[in-house]
């Protein structure tokens, strides 16, 4: 072999190396991904479950109670406790939690509100609302959400829901890191 033939194949080799050292780790990034993905689902750090299909209060349809803001409109984060007629029980073991929730806060508190909403009523419960100092009271026949807590973004979508039982630390967590991770509200 000539010394001209030499220098062709080691240039063709180098060029070969090179697209192998482009083309070898994409293609492995490919291959990882489809068989990360088509196992179990990709793990979420969030306590409560995430709504799907997304709700937005103004579908809703809800009633406001006397000098009490919209959801929609605040601009703030919500906590809403739903209950499905009268308040009693673990909606009002709920109601305290996230009352004391509020104050855990800290210096991030004025950037959330709570609300109770009670489904199929048409007015909210005057007595809870003045037992629970800050809380707005809402009322109407919503069919999307069922009792529980939610978590209400500033552009009125509701973003999770929890069980009664769940108001205390699962609700906190997933509120400081949506506090966190948030610029708006």
């Amino acid at each position: 072999m000539t010394t001209e033939a030499q220098r062709i194949r080691r240039n063709r080799l180098m060029l070969v190396g090179l697209f192998g050292m482009v083309l070898v780790p994409l293609l492995a990034a490919y291959l990882l991904y489809q068989s990360s993905r088509s196992t179990a689902p990709w793990a979420t750090t969030n306590k409560g479950a995430l709504m799907n299909p997304i709700v937005s209060v103004t579908d809703l349809g809800l009633t406001a109670g006397e000098s009490t803001v919209s959801m929609s409109a605040s601009g703030t984060w919500w906590l809403v406790t739903v209950s499905d007629g009268a308040c009693n029980g673990d909606c009002q073991q709920a109601l305290h939690q996230l009352r004391q929730l509020h104050v855990l806060l800290g210096r991030d508190a004025s950037r959330v509100k709570r609300a109770l909403v009670e489904l199929g009523a048409t007015q909210p419960d005057t007595s809870l609302l003045q037992e629970y100092a800050e809380l707005s009271g809402f009322a109407g026949p919503v069919h999307v959400l069922v009792a529980g807590v939610y978590i209400v973004d500033p552009l009125g979508n509701v973003v999770l829901r929890y069980p009664y039982a769940d108001a205390g630390k699962p609700v906190l967590d997933d509120l400081k890191q949506l506090l966190k991770v948030s610029h708006i509200g």
